[in-house]
């Protein structure tokens, strides 16, 4: 089973997948990794704060003309689970149970799927992080 992409829905489907016993194969994508919880709370107990008390703080949200391309509107949300609670994903993690990593789907070619190169190295304890 292949899944392009690696917002919420892409890693919690392959999770879903994965538990089920099925192959997956995932084509990662630009989403960042967050953590699902922050100093006890969940993340978006930390994300309504924000909106409730942002002009406070001097915090104000970009308006669209603000944004710093079109592109920015659709950008992805962190990959994160809602499954069970809540909880983090990481595609290392999900590399290491079974998920097989690839990255981002480009094209098709006769029926060949291509993938390009920029899936990162795993990064080591003396590298830093990408």
């Amino acid at each position: 089973m292949l899944i392009v992409g690696t917002g919420q829905s892409g890693g919690q489907i392959a999770e879903e997948l994965l538990a089920a016993g099925r192959g997956v194969h995932l084509a990662v994508s630009t989403c960042p990794e967050a953590p699902r919880r922050y100093r006890g709370r969940d993340t978006f107990y930390w994300v309504m704060q924000l909106g409730l008390h942002s002009r406070d703080y001097g915090l104000n949200g970009l308006t669209v003309e603000q944004l710093p391309s079109p592109g920015a509107r659709s950008a992805c949300n962190p990959l994160l689970s809602g499954a069970d609670g809540g909880h983090d994903l990481h595609l290392r993690d999900l590399g290491r149970r079974g998920v097989r990593l690839h990255g981002h789907l480009e094209a098709t070619d006769d029926g060949d799927l291509v993938f390009s190169d920029d899936l990162a190295a795993p990064s080591s304890p003396d590298s830093a992080s990408a």
